[in-house]
């Protein structure tokens, strides 16, 4: 099951970007990210989160990564947006596309495409991983999700 709140930047958990200057063109601004993996309600450690961004060269390249702790809760990532202030006309929403890849031993990988992040925003997942009941030779078990994309985009 996968849930994702957005929070708003005025949510004193929030974590901001560090800046001394007023926001700018070149202003690097953050999103961020919180999973939680866990399987039939028992949290797993050790799990390997990693996010993703397509680079249109060569695929896939890792941004960040964590593991879980204990409680399956991942530190918070923080992954660069995309935000030009200049063109902030009408009902534009600037964000960056990111994929989500976790991976315990013993488990299915978990993979979510086509995460939104926003500046400011925190992304919470809540993932749950199947585990693999028995070793089939020559057989790679996955999940992939495709998220759709939004209805003010088409």
């Amino acid at each position: 099951m996968y849930n994702w709140i957005y929070q708003n930047q005025n949510n004193n958990n929030i974590k901001k970007s560090n800046t001394t200057v007023p926001e700018t063109d070149t202003t690097k601004l953050f999103g961020f990210l919180e999973v939680h993996v866990t399987s039939g309600g028992k949290p797993i450690e050790n799990a390997l989160v990693t996010v993703f961004i397509l680079d249109r060269f060569y695929g896939e390249a890792p941004v960040q990564f964590a593991t879980t702790d204990v409680n399956g809760t991942a530190a918070t990532l923080t992954v660069p947006t995309a935000y030009l202030l200049s063109n902030t006309v009408g009902q534009d929403f600037y964000f960056t596309s990111y994929n989500l890849r976790v991976d315990a031993l013993g488990y299915y990988s978990s993979q979510t495409n086509n995460i939104r992040f926003y500046p400011g925003i925190t992304t919470i997942f809540n993932i749950n991983i199947i585990p693999v009941p028995l070793k089939i030779p020559g057989v790679n078990l996955e999940q992939r999700i495709q998220l759709p994309p939004p209805k003010f985009d088409l």
